[in-house]
Order: structure tokens, then C-alpha cells, then sequence
């Protein structure tokens, strides 16, 4: 398999995910975690983007980041 599919970026909603605090800690959660690219928030619709690696790190994974850190997260769409 090629290197480029294992790259994958996902759109997180995050309905509880209120203020400037809740995008920092949830930041700080994803961010170090391996195999994570990178971390786009989006205060204003409740939405995380976030660029993966398959290879090191799964779906189901970054949601129990999410859900340890006391947020709910639902999946809108994922793609390579």
C-alpha cells in the first residue's frame, strides 16, 4: 500500500465544545497524540478537522481522545 492512502483527514462535530478553553484543551489532547498531522478548529460550528495517519493511529482512537477529555464527538465525514 502506498504511503498517500494512509493519509486521512476527518470533520469532528463537537456539540459541547463552548468556548476558547474547550478548543485548547482538546488541542492539547490531539495535537501530541502519534499520528495525528495536524488540528483545525472551528469555534463557531463546533468542528474539529483532523489529519491522520492510519497506520499509527484509528478513528475510534482520536473519538476516546476526544471522549476522555469529557467531550462528545460525532463523525461527519471522513476521506483520504
Amino acid at each position: 500500500m502506498r504511503k498517500e492512502w494512509l493519509k486521512m483527514e476527518i470533520q469532528i462535530h463537537v456539540p459541547n465544545m463552548t468556548c476558547h478553553n474547550c478548543s485548547k484543551v482538546l488541542r492539547g489532547a490531539l495535537e501530541p497524540a502519534d499520528g495525528i498531522n495536524g488540528v483545525v478548529i472551528k469555534k463557531p460550528q463546533k468542528t474539529l478537522f483532523v489529519r491522520f495517519d492510519q497506520e499509527r493511529i484509528s478513528l475510534n482512537r482520536i473519538v476516546e481522545i476526544i471522549a476522555h477529555k469529557g467531550y462528545a464527538a460525532e463523525i461527519i465525514l471522513a476521506k483520504k
